[in-house]
Order: structure tokens, then sequence, then C-alpha cells
């Protein structure tokens, strides 16, 4: 309070200003509508929408042994396929291309200095065909065993009552070594 007190007896408009601000905040506060980015809770976070469907890829390999990792310390190896299977999908759907980079090209395209700078494409497109001999290999590392099929399906869920339910099972690859 020490503060206020030299304010209002240097400047009595500033320490109504000071006041008025802290009031309204206090009020605000209390209404709990969030006005300063202290108290902006959802800017750091927001409830989760439960959401009509889910989905989510499987991985199967030789005769639907399912991939899956039980410990923690496997989670890298979980991971690698959680990121590289829908981006897999994703560039086979946009012609080779993730849909950044072909966001990416677009804006670029549009702008004047695209003389200059896309002589050549700025993004190789994907050699989608390699991606089935990687992933066999990088299964078998993982399992340390010879893979001789792999399949991934595209699993398509819902949620209703409180149970979730399949919708649609889609086969994305197979492969057969």
């Amino acid at each position: 309070m020490y503060f206020l007190e030299k304010v209002k007896k240097k400047n009595r408009k500033l320490y109504w200003l000071f006041i008025t601000i802290i009031c309204v905040t206090f009020l605000v506060n209390i209404a709990k509508l969030e006005t300063t980015p202290f108290y902006v809770w959802r800017m750091y976070a927001k409830p989760q929408q439960i959401r009509k469907e889910n989905i989510f890829y499987t991985l199967t390999y030789n005769h639907n042994k399912l991939f899956n990792k039980k410990y923690f310390w496997n989670t890298n190896q979980k991971l690698m396929l959680t990121y590289t299977i829908p981006k897999f999908v994703e560039c086979r759907n946009n012609g080779g291309y993730t849909l950044q980079q072909k966001k990416t090209q677009k804006s670029l395209e549009s702008k004047p200095y695209k003389k200059f700078f896309l002589k050549t494409p700025i993004y190789q497109k994907a050699d989608l065909n390699k991606f089935p001999d990687w992933l066999v290999s990088y299964v078998s590392e993982v399992e340390n065993r010879k893979i001789t099929d792999l399949k991934i399906f595209k699993i398509t869920s819902t949620y209703e009552n409180g149970n979730y339910a399949v919708k649609d099972k889609q086969l994305i690859l197979s492969y057969k070594n």
C-alpha cells in the first residue's frame, strides 16, 4: 500500500485510475469472468470434448499379432508408428505430400517473388513405395523377429452411452514378405 500512498500524494488521477483497475479486476474475478493473463486458465488448458468419432490405426503382423508395447519404456517405439502411419496415409491421399507441405507450396506460389525461390519444388514428393519395406524392417527390429506379413487398419469408433463401438474398420496397407 506504500506505493499507492505515494501515488496519491503525487498524482490523484493516477491513484484513482489504479484503484479503479484494482476494484474492477476484483469484481470481475468474483463474477468468475477471466480478465487478466494471470487468471485466464483457458489460456493453458481447456475441457476436453467427447468426440462422436475417434480414428486410430492398428498394426498387425505375423498372422494377426497386434503390435503393442506394454511398458512405458517402450513408448518411443509405439510413438514412432503413431506419427508415421497417419503421415503415410496423409501423403497417400494427397499425391505424396502432407497437407502442411501442400499449404506451404500453395501460399508461396501466390507471392510475387515466387519466380526467384520456386525454380525447383521446395518439397520432394514422398516415395510411398518404400514405406512398407521400412515399416517391416522397423517392426522386425523392435520385435526382434522376422516379419512374414503386415497389415495396417484404420479403425473408426463411436462413443455412445458410455461405451465404445467400432463403426468402421478399413484396411490401409497389406504387405506379405
